[in-house]
This record gives C-alpha cells, sequence and structure tokens, in this order.
C-alpha cells in the first residue's frame, strides 16, 4: 500500500458521547469539529462539561507529535491550524506516512467560548502543572493538575509519550521553547515568519513541565497579533509549512 494511514481510537475515560457525567448537547461541541472523522473522540471535559476534542493519525508504531491549540480561550489563531492540520491529514493531502499525531484543537472549550485567558474556575491552564518552579495561587491552581483540563494533558502525556509537543499561543511573536527543543524551533522559525526567541519557562507551565522536567523537547508558538486578525485559509497558507516541520 503506497499511502500508510491508520486511525487510532483513543481510550475513552471521562467522556459524555461515551458515558454518563457529561453533557451532550451539540452546542458543546467546537465549529470545525468534523465528527464523522475517524480517530475523532472525546477523551474528556472541561469543568463546564464541553468535550474536549482529540484526534489521532497515523502509524501507532512511530514517534508521536502533540499539537495543542487553545489553551488560552481568548488565543484563536492556533485553534484555527489545527482543524486545518487534522482536514489536511484526513483527506490525504497532508502524507504521514510513518508518523502519528495527536491533535487537540481547542483544549481550555469554557474559556473559549466565553473569549478569556482562563478555564471557567479562573485557572492558567499552562500554570497547573507539576514543573519545579509551580507557584501556588488561584491562577495558578491551589494544587497541581486539579483542573479537568489540565489533568486530561497531563495524564495523556505520560501515557503517550510524545517525542516532541507543539503547543499554539499568541501573542509574543516568536517560538518559544523548553528542554531540548533548540533544533526544533530553529527549524520551524526557518519557514514562517516567527523568529527564535527563548522566553523561559514559566512558573508550573506545560513546558516548564514538559520540557524541563521530562525532556521532552516542546514548542511554544506565539503569533504575533497580526496573524489574529488573518482569515482561516490566509494563516494555513502562512503557516502550514511550520506546522509540518515537526513531522519531518
Amino acid at each position: 500500500m503506497k499511502r500508510f494511514f491508520t486511525f487510532i481510537i483513543c481510550i475513552v475515560t471521562a467522556c459524555a458521547f461515551f458515558c454518563s457525567g457529561c453533557n451532550t448537547p451539540s452546542n458543546t461541541v467546537p465549529k470545525r469539529c468534523p465528527v464523522s472523522l475517524p480517530g475523532y473522540s472525546f477523551p474528556a471535559c472541561s469543568v463546564e462539561e464541553r468535550q474536549i476534542c482529540r484526534l489521532d493519525a497515523g502509524d501507532p508504531s512511530a514517534p508521536l507529535v502533540l499539537y495543542i491549540g487553545g489553551i488560552h480561550g481568548n488565543e484563536k489563531t492556533g485553534i484555527s491550524l489545527c482543524w486545518d492540520l487534522a482536514e489536511g491529514i484526513a483527506d490525504s493531502s497532508i502524507d504521514i506516512s510513518g508518523k502519528r499525531v495527536i491533535i487537540i484543537p481547542v483544549f481550555n472549550p469554557d474559556g473559549t467560548a466565553a473569549n478569556t485567558r482562563y478555564n471557567i474556575n479562573g485557572v492558567d491552564l499552562n500554570r497547573n502543572y507539576p514543573a519545579e518552579n509551580r507557584q501556588v495561587s488561584k491562577v495558578n491552581g491551589l494544587e497541581p493538575v486539579n483542573q479537568p483540563e489540565s489533568r486530561f494533558i497531563y495524564e495523556l502525556i505520560l501515557d503517550e509519550k510524545p517525542e516532541k509537543i507543539i503547543v499554539l499561543h499568541e501573542a509574543l511573536d516568536c517560538i518559544d521553547y523548553d528542554g531540548p527543543g533548540k533544533q526544533l524551533a530553529e527549524q520551524m522559525a526557518a519557514v514562517c515568519p516567527l523568529e527564535v526567541k527563548k522566553l523561559g519557562a514559566r512558573p508550573g507551565s506545560l513546558g516548564a513541565w514538559a520540557g524541563e522536567t521530562l525532556g521532552i523537547p516542546i514548542i511554544c508558538v506565539e503569533f504575533s497579533e497580526a496573524d489574529s486578525k488573518l482569515s482561516d485559509g490566509q494563516l494555513w497558507q502562512r503557516y502550514k509549512e511550520m506546522m509540518l516541520a515537526p513531522l519531518d
């Protein structure tokens, strides 16, 4: 078979679509979710019981690249690019033969619905991890991974052991990295308008935990403010090669 392309349905742990405990009204599903797409599942729910979407694709024996968009609900650029990546894989316009991908397009669905940085409990989901530099506060969470959204990603990373993690933010206009991610950051910057800039791991951030504590190359793409004004098509044209660079 010229193209090997297999979708994996993940193990469902708390999803309303498959078990009790979460609501399933249609308005909890993000607008671009292709619910008929093989490999698409709802493995977890947010505080307000919105489904968190996960798309699995590729060779299950290959090293995993994990993409995460929408950690902060008022940062929509990464969400758009995650959906474009997923749709390209689904229609075979993007070939991931010999590779494996997990995409979480909308990590903070409650914050996205409310257009706010934090989740509905007022916690910054990018400061809620058991990193060595963690600082306890209401915004960071009184305990690490004490929010359902951050606990989902925490368990996913420990279970799936990604080789690379790509997290999409805005609007600091650079490509940041934590852990051993410098070379990957340079590869991604070479094919897009953003420059590499080491911002330093924020207290309790996903980068601090996954990158510095676990030693996984993790990239924080910080799109520019101007990028947020582009259409979905314009964003994909500008950043397609950057999104594909981690798969090389």
